[in-house]
Order: structure tokens, then sequence, then C-alpha cells
């Protein structure tokens, strides 16, 4: 059976508002491709841990921001994170 890679899993909290709740971007590989999630934060928690994600910074979500105005603008370019 053949091996594949481990992608790297990227969590960009994007709002803890609701109380008991943390609603955040997932992605695997690209952070520009994300599934937009909600959990209890104690779900929440134990999902990160178990996918050993990478938390992105401030500026890293903000390139992804930059990237994915580019793409909608037709402009072409690599996406750095």
């Amino acid at each position: 059976m053949a091996m594949m890679k481990t992608q790297k899993r990227f969590v960009r909290i994007t709002s803890r508002d609701r109380p008991g709740l943390v609603e955040f971007n997932f992605s695997i590989g690209d952070p520009s491709l994300y599934l937009e999630m909600i959990l209890p934060v104690n779900a929440f928690d134990e999902f990160c841990r178990s996918n050993q994600v990478t938390y992105l910074t401030d500026e890293q979500a903000e390139a992804v921001a930059r990237q994915q105005e580019k793409w909608r603008n037709g402009e072409t370019g690599n996406m750095c994170v």
C-alpha cells in the first residue's frame, strides 16, 4: 500500500462571538481553499489536536485574502504561507 504524503493543515479562527462556539476556516495543503466550520470549544480543541493544525497568523491570513483578491481580478501569482 502506497504511503500518502501528509499535507499541512491550517486553521484560522474567524469568530468567538457565539458563547461556547468557535467559528473557523480549516484547510489542507492550501490555506486559500478552506471549509468554514463551527464547533463547541472543547470539540474545536480536540479537532485541532487530532489534525495537528498550524494556526494562521494575521499576516498569513491577510496574504491569503490578497491572493484570493488577485484570483478574483484575473491576476496570477503563487500562494506562499
